[in-house]
């Protein structure tokens, strides 16, 4: 399943905010069953290894990734960070919250069907 962006907050950088609904396709995460994610990151995609405990903890291990400018006013590298900086995780209410260990969280929701 590939989940959208709906939320960020982080504490180092600053940032609390919502995605605009138009741009939640834009920042994407798709967990697959061989260990491995893929994200993509507005005008950037990232992939990389993740391991998930069953006590909620998640660690990712980001790997290749494009290094692009995006537009203005993108999320693009907070995301990035965001990502990097993945501790736990939990699934409720049909939404994916992944905690970051700046105290920080990136919110999701499913992505529709494509």
């Amino acid at each position: 399943m590939t989940w959208q962006l709906t939320t960020i907050t982080s504490k180092e950088p600053a940032f609390v905010g919502q995605v605009p609904v138009a741009s939640q396709p834009n920042y994407t995460i798709l967990f697959n069953a061989d260990g491995t994610f893929s994200a993509k990151a507005d005008c950037n995609t990232i992939t990389g290894g993740y391991v998930a405990g069953s006590d909620g903890s998640l660690k990712l291990s980001p790997g290749a990734s494009t290094i692009v400018a995006c537009a203005e006013g993108s999320l693009s590298d907070l995301y990035i960070v965001g990502l990097s900086k993945a501790a736990g995780y939990a699934i409720a209410s049909g939404g994916l919250t992944i905690t970051l260990s700046d105290g920080g969280t990136l919110i999701y929701q499913p992505a529709p069907a494509s």
